[in-house]
């Protein structure tokens, strides 16, 4: 899955709402086959799709079983993931690693990693913390698979700026 955008507000009378869209994406590479995830701090919804139009740099959706505006109200704020017709991330399923930095301080373990067509974010729990951790060269310092290690090297101030 992949971070597709936020859900901004809702449009028309029969659940439709309109995503503000990562500039990383293609319309063209999303696969609209498969459901969607929608997650807020507190909630993880799927959905499949009924239909979508690009509007400017959105997209109006409209999901199977929202059908009125109070439904589609309750979606505003929801970040939007969803799945490309071709993979453009790769690498090991990173999923359940435990993340160390080069001082040996505990960062938690990777509970998923979102994915666009540039890099990836990691996203690290430990206790009621989540961090934030772009995947790239600069901050992961090795990976360990066998031992499910990621040692990272993060920038100065990265572990407060990303708590969420």
């Amino acid at each position: 899955m992949i971070f597709l955008g936020k859900v901004t507000k809702k449009r028309g009378n029969r659940g439709e709402v309109i995503c503000q869209t990562s500039p990383d994406i293609t319309i063209s590479d999303i696969n609209f086959d498969n459901p969607f995830v929608l997650r807020s701090e507190k909630h993880e919804k799927e959905f499949a799709v009924e239909f979508y139009k690009k509007q400017g740099s959105s997209l109006i959706l409209k999901f199977f079983k929202i059908d009125s505006i109070n439904e589609s109200l309750k979606l505003i704020g929801y970040n939007v993931y969803c799945e490309l017709l071709k993979e453009i991330v790769t690498g090991p399923d990173l999923k359940g690693f435990n993340v160390i930095d080069v001082e040996g301080n505990s960062w938690g373990k990777v509970e998923f990693v979102e994915k666009n067509k540039f890099t990836g974010i990691l996203n690290v729990v430990e206790g009621d913390d989540v961090y934030l951790i772009p995947l790239s060269d600069e901050i992961i310092i090795e990976i360990n698979e066998n031992e499910k290690l990621l040692l990272i090297d993060p920038p100065d101030g990265l572990r407060d700026l990303n708590k969420q």
